[in-house]
């Protein structure tokens, strides 16, 4: 295949760094390795897993679930921090990727003042405008605690989880919480892990709320999450300094490897990828 290409397209190729077509946030059409570019590499990644030579860990060794959802993602088995599924694992807040002793609006990240936003701001009056409502991968707590391709939900594919899946009250090993069931019949487990405000913890064992990626529409101090109560499971909004648990999503083998969604893996997708490269020189 690349020697019909002329060496010195090859190497343009390599060279060039082109923004792709989106599929969703932070997941481009072609962009293989998810640097967020478009490069000859993805389509030698492409060509080698086609060739039965998967060589980019999309997972970095984490367990995964395939509840059978039809935007074909795949949720972790266990909460960004912990040990095991029914481990409460971390308390993040809301654009930050470490714990910490106290959760305050002062020593938040992104806020200065009289708790003045310095990013993930779109309104004057809220602190430092950047139009930013969705976290940058740099400041999402499962992509930089887990690696490979993982990342917070979207507010839609925590809605999907929650309208697609079967949700029954559960405990394992003596950590309350939910079995959620999804249509493959699969299913992972959500503690109830309550969580944190100041210096203390609050709600465990009652109460659970996982972050999304999107700050709330309304107003930028507070982001949207999953609730989950004995008597109400749905989405909700929390302030964006409290401690909150995290669950990581990442994308199948299918969406990052079915260029031409198609719904296979084959030459076809090589040949869409590399009129990808062409259509933006």
């Amino acid at each position: 295949m690349y020697s019909m290409k002329p060496r010195a397209f090859l190497i343009l190729l390599l060279t060039l760094c082109l923004p792709a077509p989106s599929r969703g946030q932070d997941e481009r059409v072609g962009d293989i390795n998810g640097d967020g570019l478009l490069t000859l590499t993805d389509l030698q990644l492409l060509v080698s897993f086609i060739n039965g030579r998967d060589t980019v860990d999309l997972y970095n060794g984490h367990d995964y679930v395939d509840l059978g959802l039809p935007s074909g993602r795949l949720w972790a088995t266990m909460n960004v921090g912990a040990d095991s599924p029914s481990s409460p694992g971390g308390y993040f807040a809301w654009g930050e990727t470490q714990e910490k002793e106290t959760y305050t609006w002062d020593n938040y990240r992104w806020s200065e003042g009289d708790s003045l936003l310095t990013r993930y701001c779109c309104d004057t009056l809220m602190g430092t405008v950047d139009s930013l409502a969705v976290l940058l991968l740099t400041d999402d707590a499962a992509r930089q605690q887990m690696g490979g391709r993982w990342r917070m939900p979207m507010l839609s594919e925590v809605v999907e989880l929650y309208q697609r899946c079967t949700w029954a009250s559960d405990t394992l090993d003596g950590q309350a919480g939910f079995r959620v069931t999804g249509p493959s019949g699969a299913s992972l487990f959500l503690p109830v892990a309550g969580y944190r405000e100041d210096d203390y913890y609050a709600n465990e064992g009652t109460e659970a709320f996982f972050w999304t990626r999107e700050l709330n529409y309304a107003t930028d101090d507070e982001a949207y999450g999953l609730l989950l109560l004995s008597y109400y499971r749905w989405w909700a909004i929390r302030y964006r300094y409290t401690g909150h648990s995290v669950r990581g999503c990442a994308p199948s083998l299918l969406q990052v490897y079915d260029i031409n969604a198609d719904g296979h893996i084959s030459i076809a997708d090589v040949s869409v990828l590399i009129s990808l490269l062409l259509s933006n020189l």
